[in-house]
């Protein structure tokens, strides 16, 4: 039997119906393409640079906490090849399928990526190493409270004085050694030497102290002080060092404060040395700023030694017994000349004196790993001024305190009266070679390292659903996108 055959039919409104419906429906998936296309236009190039600072120097991250991406390493930056590795990172990002897919998987977006320009760069040495400070800053914001920096940064405001007064205290005991040496005539020498034969000149013996060297006087065995040097002849300082195009952030009030409590908590020093880095000393070149480890500790001694001198000068005019000391010491010294003046003068040079010798035990104490009060008392007092080479030389350092400042606590108050300029320098410089001594490594140069970028990146896709339906005639041309992003490794 012969099946019947049933007809089918449209009628022309339906056509058209149909065709307007599905034009409509196109259109909206193509409007909706085209968002998710300038989405993932915006996603893609975040990813991608966030992909690229990813790549931060390994050495710097592990030995000083700090994040820059190398620009280069055959000692310039090389941003043509940083372009290059953005444009095959990113194409490749494009490329790339979900994983998770097991069914045939079809991209709707099918962008491409037509190029990826650095805009923008700040390099870890521009602003004088603005950059770097950031960074390091930052490290320590995250561990350490502002109280307690605050406070020790009032000690070293304390501190900055005292250095400030030291050359006005020098100037006493150069002015009582002037008198007491330029006395002349027959009744000067004859009585001076009788008061001489019982009693000893402080200033004599201070002076002598003075023409040593500072470590023969405050270091057990001078010849078991580090020996090492660092080449400063590539002082980043004083090279013309690459710069980035973009404008380094603002730095706050506090930025300067946590800055050098991370060199305290990052670099070695005499009391914690390192066994494998260029100095020994670190801390000492940071204040210091000398080529070798026996200079830098010279120079830290030194400046500890006028704090301590200051310090210890104070307490003795506030002393009332050792200042009448002081005064019977003076007559005994300078009273046959019969001037108040002289006498008052020859005084204050006893008890600069007294203060200096007492001062070189406390920096031995220091160095020591012992502690000293930043204002002595009298229980903390050490040396005898009325027969000073005898108790000099009897007492092998100052009085400890547990309650007193360490060494690392004077090399804090020294960080804080050095220029942070010349800090951050010194601290790039340190890393600079530190980081040259590693392998392959040693074109490194930290005017190379990439602190922020920014990134301009143009994508290319074509109309999908409009192609579906109809010849397309009613849009002609490819999308174009255009993304900038910009990456800080600090915020």
């Amino acid at each position: 039997m012969e099946r019947a055959r049933e007809k089918g039919s449209i009628t022309l409104f339906l056509s058209l119906a149909l065709t307007m419906i599905l034009s409509l429906v196109f259109t909206l998936l193509e409007s909706a393409r085209l968002y998710g296309l300038e989405a993932q236009s915006k996603m893609e190039t975040e990813l991608l640079l966030e992909s690229k600072m990813a790549e931060y120097d390994t050495a710097l991250f592990e030995q000083y906490h700090l994040y820059f991406l190398e620009a280069g390493r055959k000692g310039e930056p090389e941003l043509s090849s940083l372009e290059q590795s953005l444009q095959e990172l990113g194409e490749e990002n494009l490329r790339a399928k979900p994983g998770f897919l097991k069914m045939s998987y079809t991209n709707l977006y099918e962008m491409q990526l037509e190029n990826c320009y650095i805009t923008n760069y700040t390099m870890a040495t521009d602003d004088a190493g603005a950059e770097f400070r950031r960074q390091a800053a930052d490290y320590v914001k995250r561990t350490m409270g502002i109280a307690a920096i605050e406070k020790l940064y009032e000690k070293a405001t304390e501190a900055k004085g005292l250095t400030e007064d030291n050359k006005d205290i020098e100037k006493k005991f150069e002015a009582a050694i002037q008198e007491t040496d330029t006395q002349s005539g027959l009744e000067r020498n004859t009585k001076r030497n009788a008061a001489n034969q019982k009693n000893e000149n402080p200033l004599d013996y201070v002076k002598e102290l003075k023409n040593k060297s500072i470590l023969s006087l405050v270091v057990e065995d001078v010849s078991a002080v580090s020996i090492q040097t660092i080449d400063l002849s590539d002082d980043i300082a004083k090279r013309t060092c690459f710069t980035g195009n973009g404008q380094a952030q603002q730095e706050d009030m506090t930025t300067g404060l946590f800055f050098r409590e991370y060199l305290l908590k990052q670099f070695s020093d005499y009391r914690n040395q390192s066994e494998s880095e260029v100095l020994q000393y670190e801390m000492e070149y940071l204040i210091a700023g000398k080529d070798s480890d026996v200079a830098n500790l010279a120079g830290v001694a030194e400046r500890m030694l006028a704090i301590r001198e200051v310090a210890n000068y104070i307490y003795l005019k506030g002393d009332a017994e050792k200042t009448a000391l002081a005064n019977t010491i003076a007559l005994v010294t300078a009273g046959w000349t019969a001037n108040p003046a002289v006498v008052k003068v020859v005084e204050e040079g006893i008890l600069v004196a007294w203060a200096f010798s007492e001062s070189i035990k406390d920096v031995k104490t220091l160095l020591k790993g012992g502690k000293v009060p930043f204002l002595k008392g009298n229980a903390e007092w050490t040396l005898d001024v009325g027969a000073l080479s005898e108790s000099f030389a009897k007492e092998e350092e100052s009085k400890t305190s547990e309650s007193g400042l360490s060494y690392g606590d004077y090399l804090r108050i020294l960080l804080y009266l050095t220029g942070q300029e010349k800090l951050t320098y010194r601290a790039m410089n340190l890393m600079e070679q530190n980081v040259r001594l590693l392998p392959d490594r040693e074109n490194f140069r930290m005017d190379c390292m990439i602190g922020s970028m920014e990134i301009q990146c143009s994508y290319l896709s074509k109309p999908l659903f409009f192609g579906w339906f109809g010849s397309g005639e009613g849009f002609k041309g490819d999308y174009h996108f255009q993304e900038k992003n910009s990456f800080s490794y600090v915020y």
